[in-house]
């Protein structure tokens, strides 16, 4: 059961999930198993903004924390301030409901590389608006894009009637490689792999786990790219080309990510059951069994991989190792039935 957050206001109480990034509001108290329930089926959803730099004031109390802000005309209005500077500046929410308060969760980061990483992809999704100090380097304002995929980001100090929405041609990771070099692709598996997906270079793509330390929250942005990808909802005809190569692409990372977990049992349902469903969707199960080998192949390289590494630093657990063994068995008998 996901933990409610009760903040009082006038007399009301604001029920607030911040997993689902929900709340409701009443007069009278609710228990939490009732609550929870409530939120589900009538909750509104918490508008998420992120702070990022040293020298941007936001005028509350406290940061990474709910706010409860008036609302005026179904509107919120957030200040903030920059360092050196008199102005007053404000981000404005439009809302569709006449509430005299509303909550909002105010994040607030000064340091991109150790604070960003310590956020889990899922809760970086939540955010809608990032605002930016204006001198942050190219580099990590394309971390920011990278992390906050579902989030528009703005450059700090432009009144809210005239945001200035980021021009992300300037930040494109292959321009940026080829000013600073590929070196920086060496590197860094997550600019590598928006570099070689921004390609189409599927090779490289499934090269990159022989490369790369891979961590957990880096394949999870791997997998984000791929699914904005799949979506594709500017219509791109590139996209829609090589559409079922880049669910192959997703399914291989998610592979790779439950492997990173050992979430052996996620990683036995991928192979007995998701393999089928996804190319029975796309009805080439029996026209191209081809694809279906080499994916099988790639996994059985991956595990045998994992393995090598993990033999680096000492010896594998027991138990660990029969999971493995029962892993590549499962894949081989599924590679010699095709």
């Amino acid at each position: 059961m996901s933990k409610i957050q009760v903040l009082s206001k006038n007399e009301k109480n604001f029920y607030i999930e911040l997993n689902s990034g929900l709340f409701i509001i009443s007069t009278e108290k609710i228990g939490n198993e009732e609550i929870s329930s409530i939120i589900q089926k009538k909750g509104k959803k918490i508008p998420f903004i992120m702070f990022v730099g040293n020298k941007i004031l936001p005028e509350i109390e406290s940061y990474n924390s709910i706010h409860i802000f008036p609302t005026k005309k179904r509107v919120i209005e957030i200040r903030y301030r920059l360092k050196n500077e008199n102005n007053v500046y404000r981000i404005v929410i439009r809302t569709n409901a006449f509430i005299e308060f509303y909550p909002v969760y105010v994040g607030y980061v000064t340091n991109i590389k150790s604070e960003l990483s310590s956020l889990s992809m899922e809760f970086k999704k939540k955010f809608d608006l990032v605002i930016f100090e204006r001198d942050l380097n190219r580099l990590d304002v394309l971390q920011l894009k990278i992390s906050f995929t579902k989030a528009k980001l703005v450059i700090a100090g432009e009144q809210a009637s005239n945001l200035n929405e980021v021009e992300w041609d300037n930040y494109r990771i292959t321009d940026i490689a080829s000013k600073l070099g590929t070196e920086i692709l060496s590197k860094n598996l997550v600019y590598s792999a928006r570099y070689y997906l921004r390609n189409l270079d599927f090779k490289k793509m499934y090269e990159l786990p022989f490369h790369f330390y891979i961590k957990k929250e880096e394949i999870e942005i791997v997998i984000t790219f791929l699914e904005l990808m799949i979506k594709n909802e500017q219509n791109k005809q590139e996209l829609k080309n090589v559409n079922f190569d880049l669910k192959i692409l997703k399914f291989f990372y998610e592979f790779i990510f439950n492997l990173n977990d050992k979430n052996f049992s996620k990683l036995e349902e991928l192979i007995t059951e998701e393999i089928e469903r996804i190319f029975k969707i796309e009805s080439l199960l029996f026209r191209d069994k081809n694809k279906i080998k080499a994916m099988l192949e790639k996994f059985l390289d991956v595990i045998r991989h994992y393995k090598k590494e993990y033999l680096k630093k000492g010896s594998i657990p027991k138990m660990e190792e029969i999971q493995y063994w029962q892993i590549e068995t499962l894949l081989e008998l599924k590679f010699q039935k095709l």
